[in-house]
């Protein structure tokens, strides 16, 4: 049962943190073992690596075994740490020189923070009540997978359910948009990079930030943004790169096997993908 929690916005905090932790942890093993030389693209791939383990930790987890909760909790204080450490680290160390370069349209860092606002939010939508946030809670009271013949919709979970029983520990059910906020703040840093005219820059990201159908998205926990996002920023790194190594070529597919597992039907755009790298 989904219940609400005085100190919400000390766990949603929490969970930024975790996340933060997690995406820095991640970043680190990507730059330990020089999968590419461009930030951007490092960022990507800590996302994409972020999102591979934490589905494949709770689904391995949850399948083989009867969980224990500490174990999970364990691992969610130990990244929460590691996470403020950085960032108190970082503001110390970068704080008289920080600058916002990205997005340099005051109209874009407002819809960015109003979009950020809106996904730290309860869900609301009747897909994210009823299986996206309704296995997570099912796998956590049963403390494993546990099978429902009842439930049609049960059986359409995937890799982005295993993701959402983060919120479900940390009793904010919104991780998921959290990870839609990151995917959309994504795009808007890769279609700054590589557009080269300055007005093009801020046309790009306000035509992005100004799709009416963001406001659903950011406040689901489908997964939907994320997959799209994964596509777009798989596209413009193939792209760019004058040459793709076999280590690219296996980050690449290894990111759209992500984006295939949380929803099938993006085994098109992504399969067109795989047979351009095939050939």
């Amino acid at each position: 049962m989904i219940e609400t929690n005085n100190f919400i916005f000390l766990l949603i905090l929490s969970q930024l943190l975790f996340f933060s932790g997690f995406l820095i942890f991640n970043y680190q093993i990507v730059n330990r073992y020089n999968v590419t030389n461009e930030k951007f693209y490092k960022l990507f791939f800590s996302f994409v690596l972020l999102l591979i383990l934490l589905s494949s930790l709770i689904g391995y987890s949850y399948f083989f075994f009867q969980v224990n909760h500490l174990y999970i909790y364990g691992i969610l204080i130990f990244f929460t740490l590691y996470g403020l450490f950085y960032l108190l680290k970082f503001l110390l160390k970068n704080f008289k020189k920080f600058k916002i370069k990205y997005f340099y349209s005051e109209y874009s860092i407002l819809i960015y923070l109003l979009f950020f606002l809106l996904c730290i939010s309860p869900p609301t939508d009747i897909d994210s009540i009823d299986y996206h946030l309704g296995a997570p809670v099912a796998w956590y009271e049963y403390k494993s997978f546990y099978p429902r013949e009842d439930w049609l919709h049960y059986r359409l979970a995937g890799l982005g359910e295993h993701i959402n029983i983060i919120g479900v520990y940390l009793k904010t059910f919104n991780f998921g948009q959290l990870i839609q906020f990151f995917s959309l703040t994504l795009v808007g840093m890769f279609g700054y990079k590589h557009i080269e005219n300055s007005a093009n820059k801020k046309y790009f990201i306000l035509s992005v930030l100004s799709c009416p159908l963001l406001l659903f998205l950011i406040s689901t926990q489908k997964y939907h943004l994320t997959a799209a996002s994964i596509i777009f920023c798989s596209i413009i790194f193939i792209l760019h790169k004058s040459k793709l190594s076999n280590l690219d070529i296996i980050c690449v597919v290894s990111s759209l096997i992500f984006a295939v597992g949380t929803k099938f039907s993006y085994i098109i755009p992504c399969g067109l993908i795989w047979f351009y790298l095939a050939y």
